[in-house]
């Protein structure tokens, strides 16, 4: 995909102010208190945006394939902090980072590089999309105020660390204001944080944060009962639990093995995931009723909720994933009398068998590293599911014959190509 010179800057940017937003979070929440990051007095880490812009530049080849990503985009920081490394050690005089350990910077220059993929795979193409939509003349404008200021403050800082001259009005007046902006802005970011670790965490609230021991928060049990956190981890584990047992069942039957996930990134099927929600929270006062309550509820409840997702996929992507007009006692090919009893009998299993096992287990894990997981969890998914509906939705487009007649719909076409959509939807119905 060819960027513009503009769009590759508006990428740095947005890229840089997200790496020095993650700096600022993670290093103040070591510290108990807002750490002000960053060596210009805007709210930028450059670093962060240049390593995108590189790894979007020169290993777009490699997009297909994620492993090959990975591994580039880990050289790749390693040469971006070597040679950042070196020029910040010239310019100050000491180094503002050390990976002493080889151990630890390789495990830190792959976790970095599986960020970046996400980034580039899950972010990148709706960053793409809205920046389509911003009027060109406007964009350019923003860009250039944005790049003049960001010149006055690599110019001040370049002059306040060699102390060459004394800075001009406008530029101690520009670096003042920036350096004002980006304070404010990390401590409201910070304490949105705090206010988030608040509510996880009340035994925190009038407690300072580094003195305050992980494993004893870890001592109340993560997600007890029916909350948030459990939903997430239950929509997690139900929809890759259930695009597993799609697949092996489609295997078994016809000996063919093909994807039946909702979402290009990871065998992952939405349905199944939704279904374990709904099915947690509308059947889990039956847990202790006879068999017979909690057959009934699910087979009503699965027919309607599969009936439902048929019509709202069709009607919202643009694609039936299933029809089951050849099976008998099917009602409009979007559900059948088959599988409601099938729905019935999974009900049963999943409130006296699979919801007791499975909630058990996420309850033995630590409470902060399940707090983070879930936020990662629903990061991931949302990203996920907006890039494949976007994909899926141009793909139906290309399908009807419409011509591509812009920047997105050229993206889309280039990224998620026809190859790629019906070998991970091969069974997608387009109207």
């Amino acid at each position: 995909m060819h960027y513009t010179k503009y769009e590759l800057f508006a990428f740095f940017l947005l890229y840089s102010f997200l790496g020095w937003v993650v700096e600022v979070l993670i290093a103040s929440l070591r510290k108990g208190d807002f750490v002000n990051r960053g060596m210009l007095n805007g709210p930028l880490c450059p670093i962060y945006g240049l390593s995108i812009i590189l790894s979007l530049q020169f290993l777009e080849a490699a997009n297909a394939n994620p492993f090959a990503l990975l591994a580039g985009n880990a050289v790749l920081a390693t040469v971006v902090e070597y040679i950042a490394g070196g020029l910040l050690r010239r310019i100050i005089g000491r180094r503002l980072w050390n990976y002493d350990s080889p151990r630890f910077y390789i495990t830190f220059a792959f976790a970095y590089s599986g960020v970046s993929v996400l980034v580039i795979s899950l972010l990148q193409p709706l960053v793409y999309m809205v920046s389509q939509m911003i009027p060109h003349l406007l964009f350019c404008i923003i860009l250039w105020i944005l790049f003049g200021l960001l010149m006055v403050d690599v110019v001040a800082s370049f002059v306040a660390a060699f102390h060459i001259r004394k800075q001009s009005r406008l530029e101690l007046k520009v670096t003042e204001r920036l350096s004002n902006t980006k304070k404010i802005m990390g401590q409201r970011f910070f304490a949105r944080l705090q206010k988030r670790i608040y509510k996880a965490f009340p035994e925190l609230e009038n407690a300072q944060l580094e003195l305050i021991d992980v494993k004893a928060l870890d001592q109340k049990k993560f997600a007890e009962s029916i909350c948030f956190e459990k939903l997430v981890w239950m929509f997690f584990i139900s929809a890759l639990a259930g695009d597993l047992i799609e697949t092996a069942f489609v295997w078994v039957k016809s000996g063919k093995l093909m994807s039946r996930s909702s979402l290009i990134y990871g065998p992952f099927s939405v349905v199944w995931g939704l279904g374990g929600i709904i099915a947690t929270v509308m059947l889990h006062r039956l847990i202790d009723k006879n068999d017979i309550y909690i057959f009934l509820g699910g087979f009503f409840l699965g027919g309607t909720y599969e009936y439902s997702c048929s019509v709202f996929t069709e009607k919202v992507l643009g694609t039936r994933f299933w029809d089951y007009s050849g099976m008998p006692f099917n009602l409009d090919g979007r559900v059948n009398l088959l599988y409601c009893l099938f729905w019935g009998l999974l009900a049963i299993v999943w409130l006296k068998a699979i919801y007791p096992f499975v909630s058990k287990y996420i309850g033995k894990i630590p409470r902060v590293l399940g707090e983070v997981l879930t936020w990662c969890i629903v990061i991931f998914i949302v990203l996920n599911a907006l890039v494949s509906a976007m994909a899926l939705y141009y793909y139906s487009l290309r399908m009807a014959g419409t011509p591509v007649n812009g920047n997105v719909e050229l993206f889309f076409d280039i990224y998620y190509p026809d190859t790629l959509m019906k070998l991970i939807y091969p069974n997608a119905v387009l109207p």
